[in-house]
Formats: structure tokens, sequence, C-alpha cells
């Protein structure tokens, strides 16, 4: 996706208004005071990718549009519809698999600069298997980690039986 600047943004914020139940947009015209009015029909024009919406010399897909409008920054990948209706813009149906990707390794370096490792979510996880499906499950848990051996897990489990 090419560059968006916050200018085409509060432009294109002003021409229209974006209907989050039903994934569509609609053209805002003004009343003698400026205050703002949504036209009664969908705006844009349907093209094979979705919905384009013309912004002075320029223009947005919707989907683009409404992901900046629900995530608060333009995704610079490519943005597909769940249900393979490129017009259906609802929050729900619009996703970003390599964005989210790349969310959650911002959420993982973050978490490491303050010291939350990996292992420390891990053993974190594994507490709470103990705490809600018992001992058992957390001795199998630990095994299928990797962090103790089949003749580990077996001794545990064995002395489990015993207590």
């Amino acid at each position: 996706m090419k560059y968006r600047s916050a200018a085409l943004l509060e432009r294109a914020l002003e021409l229209y208004h974006f209907d989050q139940e039903r994934g569509i947009f609609f053209k805002l015209s003004r009343d003698l005071d400026g205050n703002p009015l949504r036209t009664g029909d969908p705006a844009g024009l349907r093209v094979p990718s979705g919905i384009r919406l013309t912004v002075d010399k320029d223009y947005l897909m919707a989907h683009h549009l409404a992901w900046r409008i629900l995530r608060g920054s333009w995704s610079h990948y490519k943005i597909s519809h769940k249900n393979g209706d490129p017009t259906d813009n609802r929050p729900d149906n619009i996703e970003c698999k390599k964005a989210d990707q790349e969310r959650e390794k911002e959420i993982q370096r973050f978490l490491n600069s303050i010291g939350i490792t990996q292992r420390v979510r891990e053993d974190l996880s594994l507490e709470k298997v103990r705490e809600r499906d018992g001992e058992r499950a957390y001795i199998i848990a630990l095994h299928w980690m990797g962090r103790i051996s089949k003749e580990e897990k077996e001794l545990r489990l064995r002395d489990c039986k015993v207590m």
C-alpha cells in the first residue's frame, strides 16, 4: 500500500461517515450551519477489489480506510475479507494476517524488553494449567513442552497416584 498522509485521512473523514455495524461508508453533506449530514446511499465505486472512495484528486479503498479507522494506523499489508465479499467492511470481517503477525512480534519485543521472556510466559501458563486441571495435567504439559523427560514424567505421575 502506498503512503497515506494524515491530511488525506482528515479529508476522508470530512467526506465520509463509516457505519461500523454495516461496514459501509456514506457520503457526508453539510447543512446550512456546516454540520455533517449522512446521505442515504452508500458511497464509493464498486471495483473488483472492493469499494473505491474518491478523496479530492486521490482515492482510497474503503477496506483500507476502515482498517485505519478501526486500528489507528494504516496497514502496509494486504487486507482481506473473511467472508470473501470485498464490499463488506464490518470490523469482524476485515483482517490483515501479516499485520497481526507483526503486532504479535511487537508485543513479544516489548515484553522481552521489560524482562517477561517466553520462558516466564510459559511458566505462568503452566501454573494456570496446574490450578485449573491439576497436577497430572501439569506434569503432562511439562513433558509436552520438553521440560522433563519421558522417564521423569512417568515417575512424577506415579508419585501423583501414591499421594
